[in-house]
C-alpha cells in the first residue's frame, strides 16, 4: 500500500479511529497488527522479515533492560547493526548487483573487442 493510494487514504483514518476507541492496553497489539497488515499489503513475501526484525528487536530490548553497562551497550549496538544491515541489503543489494554486472559487461566487451 503506497502512502498516496486510495487504500491508504481509507486505512489511516480507520486505524487512528480504532486506536482511539480501544482501551490503552490493547493499542500496542492493534498497532502492531495494523503495521503488519500495511507491510503485507505491499508484498506478503517480506512479512517474515519484518516479523523477524520485530522479534529480534524485542529480545534485544529485553537484553538491554536485564543487563549492565557493557552488555547493555552491546545489545543496543547489535540491534542497530541488524536493522541497518537489513536496510542496506534490501535497499542497496540490487544496485550493487546491477553495477557489478555493468562493470563486468563493459570489461568483458573491451577484452573481446581487442
Amino acid at each position: 500500500m503506497l502512502f498516496n493510494s486510495e487504500a491508504y487514504f481509507l486505512f489511516l483514518p480507520a486505524v487512528v479511529l480504532v486506536t482511539w476507541l480501544l482501551p490503552k492496553r490493547f493499542r500496542p497489539v492493534f498497532l502492531l497488527a495494523a503495521s503488519y497488515f500495511f507491510y503485507a499489503y505491499w508484498n506478503v513475501a517480506f512479512l517474515p522479515l519484518i516479523i523477524g526484525l520485530t522479534v529480534g528487536n524485542y529480545l534485544l530490548g529485553h537484553a538491554q533492560v536485564r543487563s549492565d553497562g557493557g552488555r547493555r551497550r552491546a545489545a543496543m549496538i547489535g540491534g542497530v547493526a541488524i536493522n541497518l544491515g537489513a536496510l542496506a541489503v534490501f535497499k542497496y543489494l540490487g544496485l550493487f548487483d546491477q553495477t557489478a554486472a555493468r562493470v563486468a559487461g563493459a570489461s568483458f566487451r573491451r577484452r573481446t573487442a581487442t
